[in-house]
């Protein structure tokens, strides 16, 4: 089989609200879906790969920067929940010999942002991870299977 090898992914950002002041799930499921394609064709307009082009090139301790979050006393950010989706190999691989059946991984936790999501696509499934702050989320686990 293929070597696990994850290339080709793109870094990017969108800010989207989940649109929790909407009771009725279907709905909200709706306008979140509308506000993202929204924010995506602006983010295509405005930015481009701008942000792409700086995680690939800028230097190491810029990125360890950016990825430490804002300093103690800075004003709180705009997000509070970080949701990746990242596109896996399309075929069944192999990791150290093995073959691989599911891939779970999952992105840091920043100053002010209690949870963190990964949905990673692998051999045609999708897999959930998380990352979670106790003082924000008391049962990750329980969460994760609701999902």
């Amino acid at each position: 089989g293929a070597e696990l090898r994850v290339v080709g992914n793109k870094v990017s950002n969108l800010l989207v609200s989940l649109c929790t002041d909407i009771d009725d799930p279907a709905l909200r499921l709706r306008e979140i879906c509308e506000r993202s394609a929204a924010a995506k064709r602006a983010h295509d307009l405005e930015i481009g790969e701008l942000l792409e082009t700086w995680a690939e090139y800028a230097h190491p301790s810029l990125v360890r920067l950016f990825l430490a979050g804002p300093p103690p006393g800075a004003p709180r950010p705009m997000v509070n929940v970080i949701i990746s989706n990242i596109r896996g190999p399309a075929q069944r691989s192999r990791l150290a010999g093995a073959v691989l059946r599911r891939v779970y991984l999952a992105g840091p936790l920043l100053e002010h942002v209690g949870l963190n999501l990964t949905v990673w696509s692998y051999d045609g499934t999708m897999h959930l991870a998380g990352v979670a702050c106790p003082d924000a989320i008391d049962d990750l686990r329980g969460l994760l299977d609701d999902c």
